[in-house]
């Protein structure tokens, strides 16, 4: 039985991993509008916050269909 990425984690002693959910939005957004990140993405940053929660949201409704073979 596959229990897929979403109930994966990675931990460490400076770092833990795991798959983004829709309430990490607001510190995401706080963390890519930082000019010292933002200056070294190939992207121009979430419109909002709002807008990156919209965006992690559609990531895990995506994961749903493409699970189900929509």
């Amino acid at each position: 039985m596959s229990i897929g990425f979403e109930r994966v984690e990675l931990a460490g002693d400076k770092v833990r991993l795991r798959p983004i959910r829709a309430g990490d939005a607001g510190e995401v957004y706080r963390l890519v509008t930082d000019e010292a990140i933002l200056s070294r993405l190939a992207w121009d940053g979430p419109a909002g916050e709002d807008g990156m929660a919209e965006t992690y949201q559609r990531w895990q409704e995506d994961i749903v269909v493409i699970r189900s073979g929509e």
